[in-house]
């Protein structure tokens, strides 16, 4: 089995659009890809509606996040689309940029995050 589980389109930096990632990811052999496009699901229903068979399609995003004042991009996956509080979902009401707990103090952190 093939999976791609981090894939933009042009719904944010990618250079395809929806449906030709979905045709690209098909014609490449993949068996499984998640459109993780930055901060949104815009691009979702026209990748879902292009939907290849035999290609599964996961519901993902790339959330912007914040952890202790630096910027970190953190994957998600498997939720509603279609839920309008989500923080992929571009309403006004969600919190498009939220702060990723820290379960360590900055002396326990590997020397890389400090």
């Amino acid at each position: 089995m093939r999976i791609d589980l981090h894939a933009h389109s042009t719904a944010s930096d990618g250079t395809d659009t929806p449906a030709e990632l979905m045709r690209n990811a098909a014609g490449a052999g993949l068996d499984v890809v998640a459109l993780t496009d930055h901060d949104t699901v815009r691009g979702y229903g026209e990748a879902l509606a292009a939907l290849p068979a035999g290609l599964t399609l996961v519901t993902g995003a790339e959330l912007s996040c914040r952890l202790d004042g630096v910027g970190v991009h953190m994957l998600a996956y498997l939720f509603d689309p279609e839920e309008p509080n989500s923080p992929a979902s571009g309403s006004s009401s969600a919190t498009t940029a939220p702060r990723v707990p820290s379960p360590w103090s900055a002396s326990s952190r590997p020397s890389a995050w400090t």
